[in-house]
């Protein structure tokens, strides 16, 4: 499957060569200050990250991550007077006839040391230009076609005839000076003159390429393009073509980096962009607040605007944490359930709850720098009804009599004995976390097969039951289901533990027996 595939249009020095450096990550394009630097195409293919591939992967666990591509074509500036070969003419433009969408960078700064081919900037006379040379350029295409299909039309071909009506309704759309995609066609029509790669035809998104101390788009020749834009149902991207493609060459040529397609991106400040497992992004903020200064006297300011922030990624790590680890699952209307985790039933209580303190402690400390550090709140939540569902599961009762069972003050915790006495865990809060109570601690607990458990009790040589240690000899009692016991003292050591199997003395085993 090929990629899709875009062309950068415009008028020379407008940064169509220096965008296509910035997107592709290269110097591939030259990008000199003077009309007509880059005469030979310039081709590039780029990654397109997607947010919905990491929902995705939430349910669906892939080998490899392959997002869509985008094939990037840079030709030629053009110039008024084109196809009549002013400047290199349009001849370039067959190199861009075949792509599915044409992106034309519209200069919006002012800067005495760039050359602007007319003399001064005006993007909607730039605008018009490049239109204007689209259109001759598809007019040329369509009368030659016409021809062609003429002669066939007169020999009776249906297809040709039908061919020819709709070439001669494009070229009275196109002679009324309106691009091709304002004329509504049926399919049928679309599909006769699809060959031919009629520029006006395409979508077309307008970049305007700003300066640098207007990355926010804010002066009057941005919102010029803007309107037009909406004017005529357009794309509308603002971008500082310069400053992204001087990012691009320090990390590669300063800092040595190498960088990659798939996790490099260089985009607008506003947007969140992700960085050693957080969303960073620049805050626009235009709430204005008041605070007192040290000499008594009230201030007023945007005091978030423009500051960087950090976030917590909560689609790409937090949610796929819980389903992966199965702590949650998604109901029909889209809220989060927690669940019991069936990997954890056959551990201790206490070592239910520390293990999802562990878990939850681990990544309320990793995002502790997180602007929006409050919102760990409702993971902290899930992961404590998972933790008491599991343990719910486990004594085969509902997690109202667990709490009732453990509570502990306002909260609740499950004793556990020590050398030094009776210790409690009670599950980690994001406030524990914030005050900084809740240490990375990581339990180690060793797993062992089944024969190899088997084998280091009886090695321990203590009768399970009655907890004798100088037997002569120690014996496994075997039960089939757990179900079937009742309420002998062999049959609730065996439920409490939960173990089909008890290491017990000789004399144990024959008392059993003979029950």
């Amino acid at each position: 499957m090929r990629p899709m595939e875009a062309g950068i249009v415009g008028l020379p020095n407008v940064g169509k060569s220096t965008l296509f450096n910035a997107l592709t990550l290269s110097k591939a394009a030259a990008s000199e200050n003077y009309p007509f630097c880059t005469i030979e195409p310039n081709e590039g293919i780029v990654s397109v990250p997607d947010e919905r591939l990491g929902r995705i992967t939430q349910y669906i666990v892939p080998q490899k991550i392959i997002p869509a591509s985008l094939k990037l074509v840079d030709i030629a500036g053009i110039v008024k007077g084109a196809s009549e070969g002013e400047g290199l003419g349009n001849k370039f433009l067959s190199h861009i006839r075949q792509v599915d969408a044409i992106l034309q960078v519209v200069r919006c700064f002012e800067d005495e040391d760039v050359i602007h081919v007319s003399g001064n900037v005006d993007p909607i006379s730039d605008i018009e230009t490049i239109e204007i040379e689209l259109m001759l350029a598809d007019i040329e295409t369509l009368q030659n076609a016409e021809l062609k299909a003429a002669k066939t039309a007169r020999s009776g071909d249906k297809d040709a005839k039908q061919l020819v009506t709709v070439i001669e309704k494009c070229l009275k759309h196109l002679e009324s000076e309106t691009p091709l995609r304002s004329l509504e066609l049926s399919e049928p029509e679309s599909k006769a003159i699809r060959s031919y790669g009629l520029l006006t035809a395409k979508p077309i998104l307008y970049i305007a390429n700003v300066a640098e101390d207007d990355l926010e788009g804010t002066s009057p020749l941005v919102a010029i393009v803007k309107q037009h834009a909406e004017a005529v149902n357009a794309g509308f991207a603002i971008v500082c073509a310069k400053i992204e493609a001087e990012i691009a060459e320090f990390l590669s040529t300063e800092l040595k980096l190498t960088l990659s397609e798939e996790k490099t991106l260089i985009t607008h400040s506003s947007e969140k962009v992700r960085f050693i497992g957080y969303d960073i992004c620049v805050r626009r903020n235009q709430e204005v607040k008041g605070h007192r200064m040290k000499n008594g006297t009230w201030r007023k300011s945007r005091t978030l605007h423009m500051k960087v922030a950090l976030s917590v990624p909560h689609t790409e790590k937090i949610e796929k944490f819980m389903f992966a680890k199965k702590v949650i699952r998604q109901k029909e209307n889209g809220e989060f359930q927690p669940i019991h985790r069936a990997g954890l039933l056959n551990l201790a209580d206490y070592e239910i709850v520390e293990q999802y303190n562990a878990e939850a402690r681990g990544l309320c400390n990793y995002y502790n720098l997180a602007c929006d550090y409050h919102t760990l709140d409702y993971f902290c939540y899930l992961m404590e009804y998972s933790c008491l569902k599991t343990i719910a599961n486990k004594h085969k009762t509902s997690i109202r009599k667990i709490i009732r069972q453990y509570k502990d003050g306002k909260t609740w915790s499950v004793p556990y004995e020590t050398k030094t006495g009776t210790k409690r865990v009670r599950p980690v809060k994001i406030a524990d976390c914030k005050r900084g109570e809740a240490s990375d601690i990581i339990y180690q607990r060793k797993k062992f097969s089944w024969k190899t458990t088997i084998r280091q009790r009886l090695n321990a040589r203590v009768c399970e039951l009655c907890g004798c240690k100088e037997a002569d000899l120690y014996e496994v009692h075997v039960i089939r289901n757990l179900n079937e016991l009742g309420n002998s003292d062999w049959e609730t050591v065996m439920k409490k533990k939960r173990r089909k199997t008890l290491v017990v003395c000789s004399k144990c085993h024959e008392r059993i027996h003979r029950h």
